[in-house]
């Protein structure tokens, strides 16, 4: 039985509270030796003051489990067997078979792939945050393109389950000459390891220019594409040529990491009849 319960209002460690009205209906489920699954359905919206309404916002999630089948009348403490997890519940996966019939509009050879990487930034324990940014060169098109799509690529060393990066956000820089800038100091910039951000000792002034975003990404989110017509321009003569990739780790735990971070967009040379911005 799949009960509709909600934590006691200012109170700890307590059992959960059974709803007065039952709004998750079981549609299926099954058990083996390691695994209980469960399929059920909600309404988006029930009505209901315990309820949280699902929306196209990150939710939190959170789970626990116990040694044994609950009963409600005998809730025991689940212990350290609990997590929280950051979910997109109503935005559409990051697979191009979930734009059908779109994506058999768009042939290969008209998608591009630019991978922004930055790797091997250690996070010490000392850091309960770290704002990381890094300028990078957009590849060379002579015509204009469109950003059809984006995804986060993770990776990280030494902790598995570990996962501090709490976002990444893709500026324009416009590239303004401040006294004493040397405009060719960008392609050095281009190929360093990046910095902290914002710092008045390490940040270049120059940077001050990277502030119109792109492309956002935080976690519950596998990535995003757009509708099938818009696009993010981009390219072009007179187009923007560097950009800046913030990424802002969240050590709460304050433990030392080591990570590689990546944003991968999807570039179309078929430009979309309207255009995009955040």
């Amino acid at each position: 039985m799949l009960q509709d319960c909600h934590g006691a209002q200012n109170l700890t460690n307590r059992v959960p509270l059974l709803d007065d009205t039952q709004n998750y209906y079981v549609l299926d489920g099954f058990q083996n030796a390691t695994h209980t699954n469960v399929k059920f359905k909600r309404k988006i919206e029930t009505c209901d003051p315990y309820d949280i309404p699902f929306s196209t916002d990150t939710l939190k999630i959170l789970w626990s489990f116990g040694d044994m089948d609950p009963n409600y009348e005998s809730l025991k403490g689940h212990g350290k067997n609990r997590g929280v997890k950051s979910l997109h519940l109503l935005s559409p996966k990051f697979t191009q078979n979930s734009r059908d019939p779109y994506t058999r509009k768009i042939k290969n050879s008209e998608i591009s792939i630019w991978d922004i990487t930055v790797n091997n930034i250690t996070v010490e324990p000392t850091m309960d945050t770290l704002y990381w940014c890094k300028i990078v060169r957009l590849p060379e098109f002579s015509n204009k393109q469109h950003i059809i799509g984006y995804e986060a690529l993770l990776s990280h060393f030494g902790h598995l389950n570990s996962n501090i990066v709490h976002q990444m956000t893709l500026f324009e820089c416009q590239t303004k000459s401040y006294p004493g800038s040397d405009p060719l100091s960008w392609d050095l910039w281009v190929r360093s390891s990046g910095t902290v951000c914002n710092s008045n000792l390490l940040t270049p002034r120059d940077w001050d220019s990277c502030s119109t975003p792109v492309a956002v990404w935080s976690p519950g989110s596998q990535g995003q594409f757009l509708p099938s017509h818009a696009g993010i321009p981009i390219g072009g003569v007179s187009g923007v040529k560097y950009y800046m990739l913030e990424i802002h780790y969240d050590n709460s735990n304050k433990k030392k990491m080591r990570f590689s971070s990546c944003g991968s967009f999807r570039i179309s040379n078929t430009l979309h009849t309207q255009i995009a911005y955040l």
